[in-house]
């Protein structure tokens, strides 16, 4: 008689089991963090993008002269800013929105500002209109 012991293949298979659970569970648990990661990083690059259009929009309007929209979508701006010389001048600033709403372009001086949230909003979540 041989006193060598052994497992039995009951207690392989219940131990390799057992591993394969505990891994999946990791891996579930890993992979859902990405995942949630990379939606908190799409949401913070919107609300950057929301207060940068805000923070200009608010900026602009607070000197505007006058506003027209002489077109749905396209707003027209005439404000007055101050010069680091000292002095005042005016200018002219267009806000124009995509048909589907999800891109807004700042014009001042020929140079476009472009705010794209095509990436980051689902369906119709975001609307951007001025009112009178």
């Amino acid at each position: 008689m041989s006193n060598r012991r052994a497992f039995t293949l009951i207690e392989i298979i219940s131990t390799a089991t057992i591993i394969i659970l505990i891994m999946s569970t990791v891996f579930y648990v890993y992979f859902s963090a990405r995942s949630t990661d990379a939606g908190l990083e799409a949401m913070e690059q919107y609300y950057q993008l929301c207060s940068k259009l805000e923070m200009n929009l608010k900026r602009d309007l607070r000197g505007a002269i006058s506003f027209n929209e002489n077109q749905p979508g396209r707003y027209e701006l005439e404000v007055m800013t101050l010069v680091p010389k000292g002095g005042v001048v005016n200018k002219k600033i267009i806000y124009i929105k995509s048909a589907d709403n999800k891109i807004i372009e700042r014009i001042v001086e020929g140079k476009v500002e472009k705010y794209d949230f095509t990436k980051l909003i689902k369906d119709n979540e975001f609307v951007f209109n001025i009112y009178r």
